[in-house]
This record gives structure tokens, sequence and C-alpha cells, in this order.
């Protein structure tokens, strides 16, 4: 899900090192879309951003196809398509009407998107998902959270691995996948969507209801390295001010997933797990960096779960492919208010979430078992 918002505090941890010169595109030479699956509570939220992305675009200095689904549940789901003219002014103009339709329907969002592809074709697709989100967890758990993975359209949800099927069936491989969506940069979800993009930009905790900076993100596009560029205005953005808008204090964290690099993290920590036996003990979750907020805490800091595991020594190696995996990452110090809140240690964070199986969380240890980083990794301990 995405975070309403509420005081917290915030800190700059980490950047990347960038050129940001603005890339030479061929006009129309990428095309942009975002889902939005918004018949849930974050509806009201979809004007302000679709404003945001008028604003970003008459920033803009090429020319792209953008291109946005809009479900808000009443009156029907439309497809939006925005148009800069020489003079800089953006028009909105409606290019199809769905009527009531599951937002989430794998068949249904891959249509879509393939249809959008047909009517806008590019060299380069950027894929923006905006919902509600909540890491891997499947869409028939049978206990709290709440939510469930990315995505509700009333009270269907979507499994991650029917998103990898649904984004498969688009026969399309994106620069780059965007959630504007809770808990997404986990290791598990970037390892089940790997084939289908080159990079992942994406939140390893909560996001703010009022999700991305678009009037940043737009011209963020347009540089050399847009994933980062991405990433770092979210970053900018979530950067510690005081927002009267919001009554808050901007928090917040992004990563950038390369893809090409998941398959060796998924090597390397199966060699290293090799030798390890089972722990049956719950407590071990206990001193763990948490990312999530919930009363069945489900989602921890990938490396800081395998140094707790595996010592020092031993998780080096996971490390440094988890570096080689994350080209940029930032955190806050914090996250949230009061009892709630969550502290990312700097020493600690590496900017990738992940779960810990648990005997007591059976129904999700046997859907976790059926995701295809568990499948390759096999000898992760259930505790």
């Amino acid at each position: 899900m995405r975070f309403f918002p509420l005081l917290a505090i915030l800190l700059l941890l980490a950047s990347c090192d960038k050129d940001d010169d603005v890339r030479t595109l061929p006009a129309k030479d990428l095309t942009y879309i975002v889902y939005m699956a918004a018949d849930n509570s974050l509806s009201g939220n979809v004007e302000s951003n679709l404003r945001g992305i008028e604003t970003g675009l008459r920033a803009m200095d090429v020319a792209i196809n953008t291109v946005a689904f809009v479900d808000v549940g009443d009156g029907g789901a439309q497809l939006v398509s925005f148009t800069r003219d020489d003079g800089g002014s953006v028009t909105r103009e409606v290019i199809g009407e769905y009527g009531d339709v599951d937002a989430v329907d794998p068949d249904f969002m891959a249509d879509v998107i393939a249809g959008v592809a047909a009517r806008y074709p590019s060299q380069h697709y950027v894929l923006d998902l905006w919902s509600h989100g909540m890491g891997w967890l499947p869409a028939s758990a049978p206990s709290l959270p709440f939510g469930r993975w990315f995505g509700q359209d009333g009270q269907h949800f979507m499994d991650i691995r029917d998103l990898r099927s649904a984004l498969a069936a688009t026969g399309l491989h994106f620069d780059f996948l965007m959630f504007d969506a809770c808990l997404m940069a986990t290791v598990e979800v970037a390892y089940e969507l790997r084939g289908v993009a080159d990079y992942i930009v994406a939140s390893p905790i909560e996001v703010w209801e009022m999700g991305f900076p678009y009037n940043s993100i737009m011209p963020a596009l347009q540089s050399r390295h847009p994933e980062i560029a991405v990433a770092e205005a979210y970053a900018g953005y979530y950067d510690g001010v005081y927002s009267p808008a919001y009554g808050i204090e901007m928090t917040g964290a992004i990563s950038v997933i390369d893809c090409a690099a998941l398959d060796s993290l998924a090597g390397v920590t199966r060699r290293q797990l090799a030798d390890v036996a089972p722990v049956y003990d719950e407590t071990f979750v206990d001193e763990l960096l948490r990312y999530d907020r919930y009363t069945y805490h489900y989602l921890y800091d990938f490396g800081d779960y395998m140094t707790r595991l595996l010592g020092a020594d031993g998780a080096a190696p996971v490390i440094g492919a988890l570096g080689q995996a994350l080209p940029f990452r930032y955190a806050t110090d914090s996250f949230g208010y009061g009892s709630q809140t969550i502290y990312l240690d700097a020493d600690r964070y590496t900017g990738l979430g992940s779960y810990v199986p648990r005997q007591s969380y059976t129904a999700w240890n046997e859907y976790y078992k059926t995701l295809q980083w568990f499948e390759d990794i096999q000898l992760l301990p259930i505790y």
C-alpha cells in the first residue's frame, strides 16, 4: 500500500555518480506508460499526479509518447494521452474507454499495455505501475496485512507471478519498471520480474500517498541514465524539507535494481548458504533491520539478513553481488511516526527487502516456495 502522510524525519543516505547529460532521442522514441490501478483509497491522488505529469512534460527538451491508463472505479476506466505542442502547452485527450473493469486482471493488463505499444511504437518503453503494493505477498493470503502484492481494484489484488505473466504476454521488454507503490523493492519481486525489464525502480519501504514527484520524474526520463535520474528525482523530493502542503517532513527510500545482475546474486547466495543448517528460532528476526510496519512482520533488509545468518565474512560475497545489483540506493534515517517508526541504520541498510520464512507463517511459506527466488535458492532456511 502507499502510506498516508504523518510526521516523520529524514536524512539523505546514499547517492550515485552518473552523467546527467540529456541523451539524443529521435522524436517519439520513448513511450512512457503509467498504469494507475486506483479503484481504492488512492483514487483521490490520481488527478494531482496527472497534473504533475503535465508539468513535467512542459519542462522536457525531447518529445516522448505519454499515456496513462486510469481506473478510479466510478465512471469506468480510461486511456489518456498527453501531447505537448511546439509552444510547450500540454493537452490531455481520452483515447480509450473501458467501462467497469478489473484493472489487476493479468489478461486485461497485458491487453492494455500491448495496445498502447501498438499505437505508439518506440525503441524504448518505460512502465510505471501505480497503486497499492505489498511486495511479494499473495493475493490469497489468509491473514494480515490486508493489502496484497501489487495493485488493488476494489477487493481484487494481483500476485507477483501473475504480473510477471502479464508483462511477458505484452511481448515488450521495458527499459525499466517504476513502482509508484509501497514495499516493491524486494529480492523476490525483482527476481520474478528480471526477464521483462533492464531495471526496476522501487521503494523497499512505504511510499507516501502523494507518490512520485512527476514534475521532476518526467524530465528525468530524458537523461542518459533515466532509471538513475528518476530515482534521484525521488530522493531529491523526499529530502527532509518540511512540506506545508502535507504537514510533514518528507521521508522515503528508493532503489534502482539492475535485473542483469540478479542471476549472479542468486548464484552467490546459493553457494554461501550451501552449508548453513536450518535455524528454528523465531527470535532470529528480532534484531534484523525491518522494512514493514505491520503487526505481522514479513519484510527485512536482505543484506542485514545475510550478514546475521552467515556472519560478516560469509556474507561478504553476497554483499558484493548485492552492490552490483543496486547501482543506486537512497533512504532517510527513519520513516513513520511514534511507535510505528522504523529506523534505517545506514551501517546496515542495503536497499533491498527480503522475506524471512518463519514456522508460524505456514500459508505464506507455502506460497513463497512457488516463487522463482526460492526455487533457485532452495537452501534458504525456514525459521
